[in-house]
């Protein structure tokens, strides 16, 4: 085993005093799902959009899904049967997303069920990774974070991070691509080699949204107890609050009783062990 895996999910506080959140945000439990196969390399993630139906099972049905290609796909790929890891990717994403249409088609209750998903495959010390959605994927040397993936949402930029999520938590931002809502999906791909000691930190937006890089990189640092640092600051944000603070006309202390912990939230981190 040349790697280790930290992994958390916690259900965000539906009795907040928040009242601005995304239409996919408005979730009656845990819509966030999420699938570790270390052995086979594969890690997933998905975040069920709550403003459509069926959001938890939107996201369950696609990771189960995506873990059981992508397990019966590896021992092709090991014997080199597929020569493109990409390709195997968007085969998989496109496959799920057919899966909830067709399960949409076929119940009326699961009609129009979304979810975001990052699937992620480590094969031969790269990591391959098919995103769709508004979740993040990072990666971490022990010095620089790096954001691997572009979120597909629509919503109000600036130049300052915090100020960029505050305003987004604030104003609202509605995703543009998700399994389940398109009959065509584009996910965007990415591979990053992994060297000894880094790692990948796989978010739903109820993590990524409310900490900013440098406090994700702080929380990583301290590899392998992650959990605690990262939900102190979903439970109560930092530098996203003061921005929201900011922008709002309140002050931090309401900001942080507004936001903080109001959304689900889930992440991977896949570390490769260091050398000796």
């Amino acid at each position: 085993m040349h790697y280790e895996v930290v992994r958390g999910s916690i259900v965000g506080d539906q009795n907040t005093s928040h009242d601005r959140r995304r239409s996919h945000e408005h979730k009656k439990g845990n819509e966030d799902f999420y699938f570790v196969d270390a052995h086979n390399g594969i890690y997933i993630l998905a975040d069920g959009l709550g403003g459509h139906k069926a959001g938890k099972t939107a996201a369950e049905q696609a990771t189960l899904y995506a873990a059981r290609l992508l397990q019966e796909f590896k021992l092709d790929i090991d014997l080199g049967r597929y020569t493109s890891i990409q390709k195997t990717l968007e085969d998989v994403t496109r496959m799920c997303n057919k899966r909830l249409k067709d399960l949409g088609a076929a119940r009326l209750e699961y009609a129009g069920m979304a979810t975001t998903l990052d699937v992620m495959l480590i094969h031969n010390e790269v990591a391959h990774i098919s995103h769709i959605g508004d979740a993040s994927v990072y990666h971490w040397n022990g010095r620089k974070l790096k954001l691997l993936t572009e979120a597909h949402e629509i919503g109000e930029t600036r130049q300052s991070e915090a100020l960029t999520k505050a305003a987004r938590i604030l104003h609202g931002a509605g995703i543009t691509h998700a399994i389940g809502l398109e009959d065509q999906l584009s996910p965007q791909y990415v591979e990053h080699i992994m060297l000894p000691g880094d790692c990948v930190f796989m978010a739903t937006d109820g993590v990524a949204e409310f900490l900013t890089a440098r406090e994700i990189a702080a929380s990583l640092q301290s590899f392998p107890d992650v959990r605690t640092p990262l939900w102190n600051l979903v439970r109560k944000p930092q530098a996203v609050a003061r921005a929201y603070a900011r922008i709002h006309g309140c002050d931090v202390q309401e900001a942080q009783r507004d936001i903080g912990g109001y959304d689900n939230a889930t992440f991977i981190c896949v570390r490769r062990i260091p050398c000796p």
